[in-house]
């Protein structure tokens, strides 16, 4: 079994399999009912696992497990070996979510004050859920700077014919401060078009 304290456990979709993940960094899955461990595996994390998550809908061969290193790793533990390593975290994961409707997404909450959304069909990840207000989402891609979107205001009929700046209000664009040790707030820099010749910030 494990050598540390055990930190998640996490059932199958079908409730045949149990997952454990631990202070000393290993996931193990066990079988309750013949109360044996099934498979054992490093999983790469530096620091305790504290969370872990059944991708159920991909036939139960991945497991997500979140870390008090700040990563998230994709596991196949049919072929034992770590497939995805997310370093977007700047805190320690403390939770994970999936829902058996979206197999390839899956949320993290962390210390950092961020949830995400990770997607495993998009190879680069950079998106970020604002944990105060869940409607504003912070997306970065191969361009020099961040979009930012009002997930309310998004629609299938308007998406592809509009540009990123006109899909968040302006009345949302304000100022917040962070939670934060310091005492300056946090404060971040989205570029607009150049017509608008300033910059907002959130």
């Amino acid at each position: 079994g494990h050598h540390g304290c055990v930190n998640c456990l996490e059932w199958n979709e079908r409730g045949s399999y149990l997952a454990s993940g631990s202070d000393d960094r290993r996931l193990i899955i066990w079988d309750p009912f013949e109360r044996k461990s099934l498979l054992t595996m490093n999983t790469g994390h530096m620091a305790n696992i504290f969370s872990v998550k059944f991708l159920s809908s991909l036939n139960e061969n991945l497991i997500v497990t979140g870390a008090a290193d700040n990563k998230i790793r994709v596991h196949d533990i049919k072929a034992l070996e770590t497939r995805h390593v997310f370093s977007c975290h700047s805190g320690r994961v403390k939770r994970l979510a999936n829902t058996p409707s979206e197999p390839f997404l899956f949320w993290s909450a962390s210390e950092d004050g961020t949830c995400r959304q990770f997607d495993l069909r998009d190879p680069d990840q950079c998106i970020a859920v604002n944990p105060l207000k869940s409607e504003l989402v912070a997306i970065g891609g191969n361009e020099p700077f961040v979009r930012m979107f009002d997930r309310r205001k998004l629609t299938l009929s308007t998406y592809d014919s509009v540009t990123p700046q006109e899909r968040i209000s302006r009345t949302v664009c304000r100022a917040l401060n962070l939670p934060s040790l310091s005492s300056q707030p946090h404060q971040f820099s989205f570029e607009v078009p150049p017509q608008s010749n300033n910059n907002t910030i959130f």
